[in-house]
């Protein structure tokens, strides 16, 4: 190679991609790679890669430019040759590089324009849809509203969904011996009784789940014989749903106004008394009985301070009541030990009604609390244990006394029997060591 030729050279290799535009050699060397690369053969695919990387890890758009360094750009362009992509001009490997990555941006984004109106068609076609659904579902119900017969029956079934609703109180048992007092072969016991009572929980609410698709089919083919078409399945559930809830709200609603409350505050203790974690009944609620709320009013705070202060109350009582001891049950006769429950029932808040002490259909107390009546049937037991009778005497009493629910207490244990019995009834069991716990935080 001449020295001219090595010159001319070194000065094709340093002239920018502006310089080149200006180049008639330049521009000829600049067409024809062009042509090269946007030929369809797989020997011009390889030749177009070989453009775009110059090695597998390191892109070219951070390697070519008109700032490269002259080694740089001898090594880049024996890297091309050897490819078959045969380049003088540097300037015209910047201008390539440059084309191609706008080329490819162009086509990314017409491909995300694409991508971006396909689905804005498909979130119109699904609003479209619900607003279809919505507008059979809105449909069906005011059908419902204005059918007596049809708004009775989703009543009851909703009533019936809630009536069988399963809870983990309900299965779950509590060892006879507190956990400090037992020892190591009764806590491995205690521990397989929890997991096979979970499993049989787990069970039970799979078993729940299917037979509440049974109902849902036969209320469906109960109202298709009344003359209510249901073609949506989804629709049904939400409709029973929106029941449960209505039911709920109205049932929550009854309890919060048993004393008629007047202020925020009142509405307040009421709620937190209740145990509930539904705010959006209780605003509700507020909103219904035309309660006004400050500008400034914030609900999490406000409950803190009177969950606080109920917190006080409830130690001032216990301070003035440290002075008494614990009941002794043994001393204790029956109509002595149902004296006691009623007392203590009104410690824990309850409005109380003893019943005859003979003849009394299976209850010896009425207690009644935020709307809801209980029958109470007490066992004073020391060594015997309750077994299903009381369970039947206290479902019974329910029906007579026109209450709620039932409750059995006893100072002993119940059988097994009893509390398959009291399960499937609904009827809630305190044995001795759950009455010991209510004299401890009440009495």
């Amino acid at each position: 190679m001449g020295l001219f030729d090595l010159i001319f050279g070194e000065k094709k290799l340093m002239m920018t991609s502006y310089e080149c535009q200006n180049s008639k050699e330049a521009k000829e060397e600049y067409k024809r790679i062009r042509k090269q690369l946007h030929t369809e053969t797989e020997e011009d695919v390889e030749l177009e890669a070989a453009a775009l990387s110059i090695s597998d890890d390191t892109p070219l758009e951070l390697d070519i430019s008109d700032d490269t360094p002259f080694e740089r750009r001898i090594n880049v362009l024996k890297g091309l040759s050897q490819n078959g992509l045969k380049l003088e001009y540097w300037g015209n490997l910047v201008r390539i590089v440059k084309k191609e990555l706008e080329e490819k941006q162009k086509i990314l984004e017409k491909e995300k324009l694409k991508a971006h109106k396909e689905k804005l068609k498909e979130d119109k076609r699904r609003k479209k849809r619900m607003r279809f659904d919505e507008e059979e579902y809105e449909k069906i119900v005011s059908r419902i509203k204005n059918n007596p017969e049809f708004k009775k029956i989703i009543e009851n079934f909703a009533k019936m969904c809630m009536d069988y609703r399963i809870g983990d109180s309900q299965t779950e048992e509590r060892m006879e011996i507190p956990l400090e007092e037992q020892t190591a072969d009764q806590m491995i016991e205690h521990e397989k009784q929890r997991w096979k009572y979970k499993k049989q929980w787990a069970e039970q609410l799979g078993k729940q789940e299917r037979e509440q698709e049974e109902k849902l089919t036969k209320l469906n083919r109960l109202l298709l014989k009344k003359g209510l078409y249901i073609n949506n399945s989804r629709h049904l559930t939400r409709i029973i749903n929106d029941e449960e809830g209505e039911q709920r709200y109205q049932r929550f609603k009854k309890q919060m106004l048993h004393n008629q409350p007047k202020k925020i505050s009142d509405y307040l203790r009421n709620y937190i008394k209740l145990n509930s974690e539904c705010e959006d009944y209780l605003l509700r609620l507020l909103d219904e009985m035309k309660v006004k709320l400050p500008e400034d009013f914030n609900l999490t705070n406000k409950l803190l301070r009177i969950e606080d202060e109920l917190d006080l109350e409830t130690f001032e009582k216990k301070l003035h009541t440290h002075a008494k001891n614990k009941p002794d049950f043994e001393q204790m006769g029956g109509f002595e030990f149902q004296d006691f429950l009623k007392e203590l029932f009104k410690k824990m808040g309850y409005n109380t009604q003893p019943t005859k002490k003979t003849g009394d259909q299976g209850a010896d107390l009425i207690i009644e609390r935020f709307g809801q009546t209980w029958i109470v049937q007490a066992k004073n037991y020391n060594e015997s244990i309750v077994d299903n009778s009381a369970i039947q005497e206290a479902v019974g009493a329910i029906k007579y006394y026109k209450a709620d629910n039932a409750i059995v207490v006893t100072t002993s244990t119940f059988t097994k029997s009893a509390k398959e019995l009291a399960n499937a009834n609904d009827v809630k069991l305190i044995n001795g060591h759950g009455l010991d716990d209510l004299v401890k935080k009440y009495w």
